[in-house]
């Protein structure tokens, strides 16, 4: 029987929303005004998603794996806060172009952005090499989905949005289905209706309908 796998969907968000990035510095006019301001709420998502999966990820999956395995969790955990560090400067120096700044230090933020873009899909990797088997031997199945609720349930309702607008598109529409399901049923309709209009505004029409047409 298939486990649950806790750090699956921030994870194909994260690499969803990352790429997005990618994208956009590839093709931002970095002069006009308007592509600045994109990128800059671009990169403000961003770095929202990655505060709250760090939050995340020290309550509820590093502190059970250290409880199974003490010390498994360090090395990503002191990564975290170094990547932090990257992509706050990174979304800093976005925030300071003007239109006067010089070709080289677009090439510097875009340069800066690979590097970090590399590190943190390969600490997304590790984390899914060592820490979630800890997770998976030690924890039932039952015991991370409370967890999942949980977050749910705790995290800003903004940055919630933010998380099914990035994880959503990335996800197979059947694990989708289960989770719109859930929240639907567990909230109110206000906010049932947000994600949806989330949701339409990043998933192409025929599949938004086939999602969400008999929920």
């Amino acid at each position: 029987m298939d486990r649950i796998r806790p750090l699956e969907p921030p994870h194909l968000g994260i690499r969803n929303a990352l790429g997005q990035v990618s994208f956009a510095l590839g093709h931002t006019d970095f002069d006009d005004a308007g592509e600045r301001v994109a990128l800059c709420q671009l990169l403000g998502e961003v770095i929202t998603i990655l505060r709250d999966h760090a939050r995340q990820e020290d309550h509820y999956i590093f502190r059970p794996a250290e409880d199974a395995a003490p010390g498994s969790s360090a090395v990503d955990a002191a990564m975290h806060e170094q990547l932090e560090r990257e992509i706050d400067a990174i979304g800093a120096a976005v925030a300071l172009f003007d239109g006067t700044q010089t070709s080289n230090a677009v090439d510097e933020v875009i340069g800066a952005f690979r590097e970090f873009h590399i590190r943190y899909l390969e600490h997304m990797l590790h984390e899914e090499l060592t820490i979630e088997p800890i997770l998976i031997a030690h924890r039932t199945d039952e015991e991370m989905i409370a967890d999942q609720g949980e977050i749910m349930q705790t995290v800003d309702f903004g940055t919630l949005l933010l998380w099914f607008k990035y994880i959503v598109p990335a996800r197979r529409d059947t694990d989708n289905r289960q989770v719109l399901s859930a929240f639907r049923d567990a909230a109110p309709s206000e906010a049932f209706d947000a994600v949806c209009d989330v949701l339409r505004s990043v998933l192409p029409e025929a599949r938004f309908e086939a999602l969400t047409s008999d929920l």
